[in-house]
């Protein structure tokens, strides 16, 4: 205080220049004029000196190197008096949880964002902020930005390398409010029908529930390690599937183009082993074979059905020269193409005495596929005997037929297969079990709520699309008027669902379900509102959401084999393909709106 008096005091003190142009002043002009002159000339000169003594102390603060680090609210080992005094701030730092080491032992500071959750890392051993672009490393003496530091992703799990936009606190607060799985709000939304329910009952659904997704794959890391032949040691083809499979990419996800030939609604896609092609099928009953990468149709024949088509695969190992097709007339179709890519003829191996919407290939194998129709047969087709095909069984509940909507092969197991249709059972069957005597199957699963559901009223929840994960060891199902749930197939009959995934409408038709990633880290599904969702696997949050058909209905959806690519197709007359070209993650724009739509 006595500082501030002092300097007060010397500021105020009118130089002896000052009197003598005051006393000058005073004998040219009049007594009131001069009052008025001197009083402004006193305060102009009072306010100039107080400025370039403020600018003074100001310099010398900016000379020192901790400045912009304390400008932006960090830390530094500089700031400290001597190596002890870093010492203990790290140690301080540390237990309040502000302060880590990273693998190789440099400590780093951890800001929070406030708006967000997320944490931003800075190196204190070397002065400089990391941020999610791959080729930026900013010095924090010349081009530190505090808010570039609150706006980075989160910590060294969840980190992207990007730096987000500045936004004010009312910017930030009406985008949170947009935002879906990211904002944090634990708010219900009542979507009414929004899960596909055909009820007037209100359903409600909270589209926040969970943490946040974090990510586990970071381009400043992979490619550090590439560079330094660390990579090397293992098949590049695991970097791919690391790439392929990370949040990163399916945040990214955008319309390529569009492959638009049909003259129909595109009821199937299903890319060939090697990635190169795809095949889809229509309405129109006409396969056509895609060069999907420059959009040009490669194949186009008639399939032979005489009515929609709901299926057509390329069958493995014959040099994609067998394409299989199921369709609502119930037969069981096959198309031999000749090397030079035109269809020799198509003949019928099988058929049902109902619709049939799905087939199966059996894992490394070229020659056997399973079939399921709306009869409740299954089939075991070879394509290489003349006679009937294989009846494996007869699906039944009481004694009663069950309508199948779709079959799947166990990927690790050749053996097992999973049936699911017009009931609320996902039923797991070993072909070295099945006898006349005895189809039952050996496992069955059903969420229990719809169980006591179906026993206390009359609407029951149908299967419309079941699907089996990368190893196995996992059963998705999709039910009508319902949502998504994931079952442990290592457990007993009986058992609960694992997981539950919601905010899609599943109501209008028969709805397919699929994972993404190479070791299926996310589920994928099309909705009634036209939209394709992407939720995480663990977390069950919605990650991205893509408009889709105009037609208002997406119904299949196809990942690459082994690239970032997803195609998709419904109610319009094309297919779409999927890449993560863009350049921002999706922010979820507008998602509560669609969810909360009838």
């Amino acid at each position: 205080m006595d500082k501030f008096n002092q300097s007060t005091a010397s500021a105020a003190e009118v130089p002896p220049e000052v009197e003598a142009a005051r006393e000058q002043d005073s004998k040219t002009e009049k007594t009131n004029t001069d009052s008025c002159c001197d009083t402004g000339e006193q305060l102009q000169l009072v306010d100039h000196q107080s400025e370039q003594k403020q600018q003074a102390e100001v310099k010398a603060e900016d000379t020192s190197p901790n400045s912009a680090c304390k400008a932006a609210g960090i830390v530094s080992p500089e700031s400290c008096s001597d190596k002890n005094d870093t010492n203990e701030t790290a140690s301080t730092l540390e237990e309040t949880g502000l302060l880590h080491k990273d693998d190789s032992g440099i400590s780093v500071e951890r800001t929070h964002d406030e708006s967000s959750g997320d944490d931003a890392e800075v190196n204190l051993n070397s002065g400089v902020v990391q941020s999610r672009k791959v080729d930026t490393v900013v010095d924090h003496a010349s081009a530190m930005d505090i808010d570039a530091t609150r706006n980075a992703q989160s910590g060294p799990e969840s980190r992207d390398y990007e730096v987000e936009p500045h936004l004010d606190e009312s910017s930030r607060d009406s985008q949170t409010s947009s935002i879906d799985g990211h904002s944090g709000s634990s708010d219900e939304v009542d979507l009414g029908n929004a899960s596909g329910s055909s009820s007037d009952e209100d359903v409600n659904i909270n589209l926040d529930a969970g943490e946040q997704p974090k990510h586990k794959w970071f381009a400043y890391r992979e490619l550090s390690k590439r560079e330094y032949g660390t990579s090397n040691r293992r098949s590049s083809m695991l970097w791919c599937d690391r790439y392929a499979g990370s949040l990163h990419v399916v945040q990214r996800f955008e319309l390529m183009y569009k492959l638009d030939k049909h003259k129909g609604c595109v009821n199937t896609v299903h890319f060939n082993h090697k990635g190169n092609w795809l095949a889809s099928g229509s309405d129109d009953l006409n396969i056509i074979i895609w060069d999907w990468a420059s959009n040009i149709p490669v194949v186009t024949y008639d399939s032979g059905h005489r009515n929609n088509v709901f299926q057509a695969k390329f069958l493995p190992f014959t040099s994609d020269t067998h394409i299989v097709s199921c369709a609502r007339d119930g037969v069981i179709r096959i198309a031999e193409l000749s090397s030079t890519g035109a269809c020799r003829s198509t003949r019928r191996l099988a058929s049902h005495k109902g619709a049939a919407h799905k087939l199966s290939l059996v894992p490394d194998s070229p020659h056997v596929f399973l079939s399921a129709g709306e009869d409740g047969v299954i089939f075991e087709i070879d394509v290489r005997a003349s006679e009937k095909p294989n009846k494996l069984l007869t699906c039944k509940e009481n004694n009663r037929k069950v309508a199948l909507y779709s079959i799947h092969a166990n990927p690790t197991n050749t053996y097992e297969f999973a049936t699911g249709g017009r009931d609320q059972y996902a039923r797991i069957y070993d072909k070295r079990k099945i006898s006349p005597d005895d189809e039952s199957a050996f496992k069955k699963y059903c969420s229990h709520h719809l169980v006591t559901g179906s026993a206390n009223t009359n609407i029951r929840a149908n299967i419309t699309c079941l699907v089996y994960n990368y190893n196995g060891s996992e059963l998705l199902v999709s039910y009508n008027d319902e949502d998504i749930y994931t079952f442990d197939t290592s457990h007993s009959t009986g058992a609960d669902h694992q997981h539950c995934y919601q905010g899609h409408r599943n109501s209008a038709t028969v709805k397919g379900v699929n994972y993404y990633g190479p070791k299926s880290e996310f589920i994928v599904s099309g909705s009634d509102c036209g939209h394709v969702y992407l939720w995480d696997h663990d977390t069950e949050r919605i990650v991205n959401f893509m408009q889709a058909d105009e037609g208002g209905v997406v119904n299949c959806l196809e990942p690459h084999p082994f690239f970032p690519v997803l195609a998709t197709s419904g109610l319009d007359n094309d297919v779409k393909i999927w890449v993560p070209s863009n350049e921002e993650p999706c922010l979820l724009p507008d998602l509560k709106t669609v969810c909360s739509q009838p």
